[in-house]
């Protein structure tokens, strides 16, 4: 059972919005917020802040950040054993990094994030891992998957429009119903009035066994969730 929550976030605008969103949506789930804990993006030292974390005896940790500021973080946690049953960040730069696992090594693990992730278990999406992997040497992310599908929501466009008049090609993507996509909905992309695609999803990702998987909602889960997780303490 989670009661209470505690954010720490990078002080730009990214993280200061996300840890503002975390404040205002708690209540209504029934969560209580024990910390609300800034720092500045560019720290080399964050033990004054995660000693204040730890102090807050938080059920789950939501953390927003970028990849060197939360690489220092996940492993000051290990070092002042910051125990929680959980650190789920909100679509942190930091966690939704391909290269996070890697380098915060063993602090990272069972670290999760809600991720703009595509389907891992499509087999459009694991072709595309390859291929990716296989041109660039690094892992596929959220960018190069969220770079891939507008190419296609824009083909679908052209040939429905079949025209390259820039109010036609609008017109079409306005109405597109894209069935065919590797994102983690089992509903087309489709788009409302102020362009947002209304059937988006999202994935939670954790780190498992130094690799970053999918972990919910079930259907896209590429690994079984590991929560509450071990105390530091208990770790081997």
């Amino acid at each position: 059972e989670v009661k209470t929550i505690a954010t720490i976030y990078e002080d730009t605008l990214f993280g200061v919005t996300m840890s503002a969103n975390a404040k205002k949506y708690a209540p209504a789930a029934g969560l209580k917020i024990v910390a609300e804990i800034p720092y500045n993006w560019k720290t080399t030292d964050l033990s004054a802040e995660v000693t204040k974390l730890k102090a807050a005896k938080p059920d789950v940790i939501v953390p927003t950040g970028y990849l060197p500021d939360t690489i220092l973080l996940a492993r000051t946690m290990k070092e002042l054993k910051c125990n929680c049953k959980g650190v789920i960040g909100t679509v942190s730069g930091g966690l939704s990094n391909p290269l996070f696992a890697r380098e915060a090594g063993d602090a990272a693990e069972y670290m999760m994030n809600g991720i703009n992730w595509p389907n891992p278990l499509h087999p459009r999406c694991v072709a595309l891992a390859k291929s990716y992997q296989k041109k660039t040497g690094n892992l596929l992310g959220e960018d190069g998957a969220y770079g891939y599908m507008p190419v296609f929501v824009l083909k679908d466009a052209l040939e429905r429009a079949k025209s390259t008049d820039r109010k036609a090609i609008r017109n079409a993507i306005a109405t597109t119903k894209l069935e065919d996509h590797i994102l983690p909905k089992d509903k087309p992309i489709m788009f409302d009035e102020t362009g947002q695609n209304i059937n988006a999803g999202i994935l939670y990702t954790q780190v498992q066994k130094g690799s970053m998987v999918s972990v919910y909602p079930p259907q896209y889960a590429q690994k079984k969730i590991i929560f509450p997780v071990p105390r530091w303490e208990d770790r081997r």
